[in-house]
């Protein structure tokens, strides 16, 4: 594992952690290889700092999306396929 792919999954721990979300689900469903990059923005109605990951499941262009977001889809996606 490379370290960038390193500090990947350690803001995604981060961030699930957080959000009290599982991160077997996240590592089980392959949500990873679905990330193209990823950064972090000033929320003005938040009022706090939000990371977002560029996604991409398909042949569809690759759109901005906030982590959580993802995580949720990952173990809606999960709880969907049990």
């Amino acid at each position: 594992m490379t370290e960038e792919d390193q500090q990947l999954e350690n803001s995604i721990k981060e961030v699930a952690n957080q959000f009290s979300l599982n991160v077997q689900i996240w590592n089980c469903c392959d949500g990873i290889k679905q990330i193209k990059q990823t950064r972090e923005s000033w929320n003005l109605n938040l009022n706090q700092k939000v990371t977002e990951v560029q996604v991409q499941f398909a042949n569809e262009n690759p759109t901005w999306i906030p982590i959580e977001t993802l995580l949720a889809i990952q173990t809606l996606t999960h709880k969907n396929n049990v």
